[in-house]
C-alpha cells in the first residue's frame, strides 16, 4: 500500500524465525508460489508466476534516507514481494558483478540495501537497480525452467528404461478416477 512520499507500508508479523513482512491489502495473499518447488515458484503455462512480478515498490518508511557525516547516504528500497533466498543470492552476485553497492539479505529478502555518495546519484542508482531486478528475475526463471525440463527429460528416460516397471508406471499414471 503506497503512502505519501511513495513509501510502501507492509504489515509485520512475528514468527518463530523473526519478523516477516506480510503483503499489503492490494497485494495477493497467495501469489502462486509453491513451497514444494526448489525455487518456490510454479509454472503458469509457459511463464513463471510471482517471480516475474518482483519490482522495487518504494523506500522503506522505517529507514528513510538520511545524509550522514560520512560521505554516503544509505538507501533501503522495498521489493513488491519477498523473493526466494536463491533469487536474493543471485541478485547479490549480479549486483556485485555490475559494480552496484546493493545487497539483499536472503533471510529477510524484502529490501535492497544500498548507498550512494550524493543525492544526485539516487535516480541513476534506482534505474540500475530496477534493471538488475528485472534481469535477475529473467535469469532465475530461465534457470528454474531449465531444471524442470531436465527433470522431465530424466523422468521420461527413466520410465522408458525401466521395462515392465515403466509400463506399469505409465498405466497407473494414466488412470482416471473421475468417471
Amino acid at each position: 500500500m503506497k503512502h505519501a512520499g511513495g513509501f510502501v507500508k507492509h504489515a509485520e508479523r512475528k514468527s518463530r524465525t523473526g519478523t516477516r513482512l506480510d503483503p499489503g491489502p492490494d497485494e495477493a495473499e497467495d501469489d502462486g508460489l509453491a513451497a514444494a518447488n526448489p525455487g518456490g515458484i510454479t509454472a503458469g503455462g509457459d511463464s513463471m508466476q510471482g517471480i516475474s512480478d518482483i519490482r522495487i515498490s518504494g523506500l522503506d518508511p522505517a529507514r528513510p534516507p538520511r545524509i550522514r557525516k560520512e560521505p554516503y547516504i544509505d538507501l533501503h528500497f522495498c521489493l513488491s514481494s519477498q523473493p526466494p533466498a536463491a533469487w536474493c543470492e543471485d541478485f547479490n552476485a549480479q549486483a556485485k558483478k555490475a559494480g552496484l553497492s546493493a545487497t539483499i539479505k536472503p533471510e529477510q529478502g524484502a529490501f535492497i540495501d544500498c548507498w550512494v555518495r550524493t543525492p544526485d546519484e539516487i535516480v541513476a542508482v534506482l534505474e540500475r537497480l530496477k534493471l538488475s531486478v528485472q534481469a535477475c528475475s529473467t535469469n532465475y526463471i530461465a534457470r528454474i525452467e531449465a531444471a524442470a525440463e531436465a527433470a522431465r527429460q530424466g523422468n521420461s528416460a527413466s520410465l522408458a528404461r525401466d521395462g515392465e516397471q515403466g509400463r506399469l508406471n505409465r498405466i497407473v499414471a494414466g488412470l482416471r478416477y473421475d468417471d
